[in-house]
């Protein structure tokens, strides 16, 4: 009697573990897929913005500048990230995320220069000036020493020569 007891509450306790290691491979695959849907927004947002300010880039002659127009400040009414977001994103553990955020920044070098310059123009009023500027002239040697992947380099070194470009051209040595 006492071995089919024994027996009994041993198939139930291997039954109890295979319930549980089913629990957490699921939960398991869950965390893995919100995981994944969380890059894949992140990503699209940054390829999103970068598509955004290539295809309507500020214009040298125009006082309308990306740190000027009052939607792109951050505010109540924002989609704009904040600088320190894309900061994060340059310095993530995610290889994924500081190759796109390292794309987005050579993107608003180019197209959008008032968010990364302090003075974009020669404009010196109030309004073009940029408080949530991308702090770049201290930003770039730390995030070039601390590069490792060599995947991300490309999209790393044209960051920086854009930015070094722009940073030339805009009359500022």
């Amino acid at each position: 009697g006492n071995s089919i007891g024994g027996e009994k509450a041993h198939g139930k306790s291997k039954k109890n573990k295979q319930s549980s290691e089913s629990s957490t491979s699921t939960s398991e695959a869950e965390r893995e897929e919100m995981e994944e849907r969380y890059e894949r927004v992140v990503l699209s947002v940054l390829c999103g913005l970068g598509w955004m300010v290539s295809c309507r880039p500020e214009v040298s002659d125009t006082t309308e500048t990306y740190a000027s127009i009052q939607s792109f400040r951050y505010s109540e009414n924002h989609f704009f990230p904040e600088a320190s977001s894309i900061v994060r994103l340059m310095q993530s553990s995610r290889g994924s995320f500081r190759r796109e955020a390292f794309a987005l920044v050579g993107k608003l070098c180019q197209f959008a220069r008032s968010v990364v310059l302090s003075d974009h123009a020669g404009d010196t009023s109030p309004e073009s000036q940029n408080d949530n500027m991308l702090p770049l002239g201290t930003l770039i040697p730390s995030v070039l020493s601390a590069e490792r992947d060599p995947t991300i380099f490309a999209s790393l070194m044209e960051m920086i020569l854009t930015y070094i470009a722009v940073f030339q051209g805009n009359g500022n040595d």
